[in-house]
């Protein structure tokens, strides 16, 4: 799998944990798409800066 390959199953992952996070609790899609990263990233640690660039929208990038 390459590294294209890999990011676009992240973001497929961060949309799903997003959409589930507004139809089911009626959260901002921001906050499932932080939590669908923070749940799979590895090491867990990640900075603020980390994780803007990572779970913005899949429409933007």
């Amino acid at each position: 799998m390459s590294n294209q390959d890999d990011q676009d199953e992240v973001l497929r992952w961060v949309e799903r944990v997003a959409t589930f996070c507004v139809e089911e609790w009626a959260l901002p899609p921001i906050t499932g798409r932080i939590l669908g990263l923070l749940m799979i990233c590895d090491p867990p640690e990640r900075s603020a800066g980390e994780i803007a660039e990572r779970s913005r929208p899949a429409v933007l990038r």
